[in-house]
């Protein structure tokens, strides 16, 4: 199974994640902020991100999606957002070299 960091500014949320994933087999980190995934990204095995793309009011996933291209490219990010967002949000996090970008509107 794959190792996954979880970035999400509420701790509520990222236990949702981690717990949905950790029944999957997946071995779960979690961050709060975009400090501490960089932080763990340096010391965990990582795979797969899956961000918020509103980290923290003045933290931004597609910031997160930047570090990791530069200092990681094999790591894929899946960015997250609880808000509607633009066709243009979608394709900047696209074009920066994001593996998917799901909104509240794709629940399934």
């Amino acid at each position: 199974m794959a190792s996954i960091l979880v970035v999400h500014g509420q701790p509520s949320v990222s236990a949702v994640f981690a717990e949905m994933l950790r029944r999957d087999g997946h071995e779960i980190s979690v961050a709060a902020c975009l400090p501490e995934a960089k932080e763990a990204l340096q010391s965990c095995r990582c795979g797969i991100v899956v961000t918020e793309m509103r980290i923290q009011s003045d933290e931004d996933g597609l910031d997160l999606l930047r570090h990791v291209k530069v200092t990681a490219s094999e790591i894929e990010v899946i960015i997250v957002t609880g808000f509607s967002s633009s066709a243009g949000a979608v394709a900047e996090a696209m074009r920066e070299g994001a593996y998917q970008y799901f909104t509240a509107a794709d629940r399934h």
